[in-house]
């Protein structure tokens, strides 16, 4: 399983509707990943918040990118 990762608050990013945002699928994580940072840009957030986000693969709690 497979979720997005916020290194500087130490979290898992949660969807407002939905909860944790997480995945079976590492395709399917990356896709998320670039839709989070697409909105991130949309809200214009430095490069520095935006390269926080990780996928973390939750079983292991190996960052993956």
């Amino acid at each position: 399983m497979y979720s997005l990762y916020n290194e500087e608050i130490d979290k898992c990013l949660t969807h407002p509707k939905i909860g944790i945002w997480n995945t079976p699928d590492l395709k399917e994580a990356q896709n998320m990943k670039e839709a989070c940072l697409e909105y991130m840009t949309s809200l214009n957030l430095p490069q520095s918040a935006k390269d926080k986000i990780h996928i973390c693969d939750t079983e292991t709690h190996e960052k993956i990118s």
